[in-house]
């Protein structure tokens, strides 16, 4: 298999959760981000931006990170 027959078998599984609300969504994200991020594989990236910004918008959401605010100092 080509590197790029498996990079297009590996966009077809992901456009199924990739709907045209979350592609509206986050257009203005892929607009940033196109010069990196191959269009053929945006449909796997783009439900989960979509689900991390929900969370972020949320009044209780969180999302999983290190928390780099806190050290802890090996003196204590």
């Amino acid at each position: 298999m080509t590197a790029t027959a498996a990079v297009q078998s590996t966009a077809l599984r992901y456009t199924e959760r990739f709907t045209p609300e979350i592609a509206e969504r986050t257009a203005p994200i892929y607009e940033r981000v196109k010069s990196v991020v191959p269009e053929i594989l945006w449909p796997k990236y783009a439900p989960d931006i979509d689900a991390i910004l929900r969370l972020k918008r949320e009044p209780n959401g969180s999302t999983r990170g290190n928390n780099i605010k806190t050290r802890t100092s090996p003196l204590t």
